[in-house]
């Protein structure tokens, strides 16, 4: 090979380790992203759930008053 050729490789070396960072990046990125969302609807699903057992106390304690 001549000294064009391995510049010419090497750069397709380099231009291909970026392409897998980034990749890797974004992929990091995403999981990251969906580990977030998943947590945030469990932590509003809990927070309806418990929302609702106080609605349910609250009418309870307003049927005992009014007996």
């Amino acid at each position: 090979m001549n000294t064009t050729t391995n510049k010419t490789e090497a750069g397709k070396i380099t231009r291909n380790r970026a392409a897998t960072a980034a990749a890797s990046i974004l992929l990091a990125a995403a999981w990251s992203t969906s580990v977030l969302s998943l947590t945030g609807c469990n932590t509003t699903k809990g927070m309806g759930e418990d929302i609702e057992d106080l609605g349910d106390s609250i009418s309870d304690g307003a049927e005992d008053a009014q007996h």
